[in-house]
């Protein structure tokens, strides 16, 4: 009965390190951001690559990523944004949990 418990603390021992990597990871990542941001690139605009639910793979989702980059607003909500029976453009992306199938 040890063995089986120590065999399921395995996986979460091996989750546990990769969030913390990822988290090691991100905290590099915005320190190299604070420090391009501060430096040669002052008054140069930087725009970050926003996290969707889902990756972008299709068409609309590349449309809302643009207007996320592009578009200098937040991306609206689907129910702001989309003409009723529309189904298609920024709002409807699943990357963006607008609508659509997964």
């Amino acid at each position: 009965a040890a063995g089986a418990a120590g065999g399921a603390q395995a996986p979460v021992g091996a989750a546990v390190r990769a969030l913390v990597d990822q988290e090691l990871l991100a905290a590099g990542d915005r320190a190299r951001i604070d420090a391009i941001e501060g430096g040669a690139a002052r008054g140069v605009p930087i725009v970050e690559v926003p996290a969707f639910e889902r990756d972008v793979h299709d068409l609309p989702g590349l449309a809302a990523l643009g207007e996320r980059l592009f578009g200098g607003q937040p991306a609206p909500s689907a129910a702001a944004s989309a003409p009723a029976g529309a189904g298609a453009g920024p709002a409807a992306a699943p990357e963006l949990g607008g609508g659509g199938a997964a």
